[in-house]
């Protein structure tokens, strides 16, 4: 099973190695907020969470717990490459040295990585946010490093804990189930309906009849298709290409200030007995 997930995990180190070659972007593969707060390293982590499951979501390889802790290692060492990267495509000037002619040189040639990664901890300067640069003594350095590597790894573990509950799959055929339709529900706020089209839902689903489940969500989307609505149900019809096996996911927002919240309270989630889904035409 762990096989599957292999080049997704050794393509996290792969990404961080080349990101820390390119000169330019590597000065920001640090950058924190606050001295702490690791932009960087949360970018990096939703990143390679995000290509990780893609690459898993192809070869059908199921999110378990053990997978998501082995691939959010995976995104520690590949955010630990970034510094590899660094350090191998680093060139430095050497003038006046008593041992070493001046001229040119790779840092790889002159100090090892660990001897690389010592300098580092021990002093750096990182960001503020006006755009200017603090120098941080050791024991900084080495707090902001590890909020680097926390970001990463909660950037990637969140990342794909999402992906996991938002796409459904199959454990009888062990693959994903494929989207097949997308409904988008939007109305005006009124309690009345609200509770008339969740009780009518709530029912079906007890009922466990996919196909009058179906035919209510595409009946509400051609009902309420208010632009201006501040309540909006997202739902996905995802099926296995194999055994017929159907599964509705359904998410509700309402806007407040100008933005989407979740409704996590009123998130419904449907599955058909397999050989249930009926292809629509």
């Amino acid at each position: 099973m762990f096989f599957k997930m292999m080049p997704a995990a050794f393509f996290s180190l792969v990404f961080g190695f080349v990101l820390g070659s390119i000169p330019g972007l590597n000065e920001n593969l640090h950058w924190n907020l606050w001295y702490i707060v690791p932009i960087s390293g949360l970018l990096f982590g939703c990143a390679m969470g995000g290509l990780q499951f893609a690459y898993c979501f192809r070869v059908n390889q199921r999110i378990t717990g053990g997978i998501i802790a082995c691939l959010v290692i995976a995104v520690l060492l590949g955010y630990g490459a970034v510094d590899y990267g660094i350090y191998r495509s680093t060139t430095i000037i050497l003038e006046g040295h008593e041992e070493i002619p001046d001229g040119e040189y790779k840092l790889s040639e002159l100090i090892t990585f660990w001897q690389y990664m010592k300098i580092n901890l021990g002093g750096t300067t990182v960001k503020s946010s006006t755009g200017g640069t603090i120098e941080m003594g050791s024991i900084g350095a080495t707090i902001s490093y590890i909020a680097d590597l926390i970001g990463a790894a909660a950037g990637g573990f969140c990342i794909l804990l999402v992906c996991r509950d938002k796409y459904p799959f199959c454990e009888k055929c062990e693959r994903y189930k494929r989207r097949e339709k997308k409904y988008e529900v939007k109305l005006a706020f009124d309690e009345q309906k609200m509770d008339e089209i969740f009780e009518r839902m709530n029912k079906l689903i007890a009922a466990g009849v996919y196909t009058d489940l179906t035919a209510y969500c595409r009946q509400l989307a051609s009902d309420h298709n208010d632009r201006k609505g501040d309540i909006k149900i997202n739902i996905d019809q995802r099926y296995c290409s194999s055994c017929l096996e159907g599964t509705i996911l359904g998410i509700v927002h309402r806007k407040s200030g100008g933005k989407w919240q979740e409704l996590k309270d009123l998130k419904f989630w449907f599955t058909s007995q397999p050989g249930e889904h009926v292809p629509l035409g």
